[in-house]
């Protein structure tokens, strides 16, 4: 697993983890060729085009933030002949089941996916992972990265760069983080509820203004604090 520091000192301190049985390998790999590309947004489909149609076959991953991206990205690399297909969180999961299989068979050759896609995913013989939009941070670029030649061949990590997609970045992390006020609701039904509490999710988020996903978030931290 990709882990910083923090990360696995957390792991340890949680599930009681000796020392003596961390191994740390680094996360550099010689047989990627990792590169930037220099684009402006309005410029980013037709470099992507180019560098997919140059060689149409080759397992690849398109990593996006948005799951409409995801769509409209599938789509116009379907309309140059690529087996392709979109993959994001918004699908059913009998669906994501079926185009993660087809792709691990071979049958489809490129996903296009946000961040949903890629854990568990150990296909060894995948030869491109390119970044249509910023990934979210370094460790994010790490494991997405991490997926691609894992057979020790040769493969391309490219990002189509610029600052356009900071934005839309800013947006997802300031988007998901609860307001103080937010968190202190939380914990004040917590107390008042002590010490059995039943939570309904969605009426809790309704009630705190606190997204379902980042209120999980909170409550697991909460539980093992």
């Amino acid at each position: 697993a990709t882990a910083t520091p923090a990360v696995i000192e957390d792991m340890k301190n949680k599930f009681d983890i000796a020392s003596d049985h961390i191994t740390v390998t680094g996360f550099y790999r010689s047989n990627l060729d990792i590169s930037v590309i220099p684009c402006g947004e309005s410029e980013k489909q037709t470099q992507l085009k180019t560098i997919v149609a140059a060689a149409p076959k080759l397992p690849t991953i398109v990593y996006v933030t948005q799951q409409q991206t995801a769509e409209q990205v599938a789509k116009s690399l379907i309309h140059i002949g690529v087996n392709v297909h979109a993959y994001h969180a918004g699908m059913k999961s009998e669906v994501r089941e079926q185009i993660q299989q087809q792709f691990m068979a071979g049958q489809i050759d490129c996903i296009v996916a946000t961040i949903a896609f890629g854990m568990g995913v150990d296909k060894s013989d995948i030869r491109r992972v390119i970044h249509f939009d910023l990934p979210k941070s370094i460790e994010n670029y790490a494991q997405e990265i991490g997926r691609a030649g894992r057979d020790g061949q040769r493969s391309e990590c490219i990002l189509l760069g610029n600052t356009s997609g900071l934005t839309v970045l800013e947006n997802f992390v300031f988007g998901d983080t609860p307001e103080r006020s937010s968190i202190s609701y939380v914990l004040g039904q917590i107390k008042e509820h002590q010490p059995q509490w039943e939570v309904v999710p969605l009426r809790l988020s309704r009630e705190s203004n606190i997204r379902q996903l980042p209120l999980k978030t909170l409550l697991v931290y909460l539980e093992l604090a």
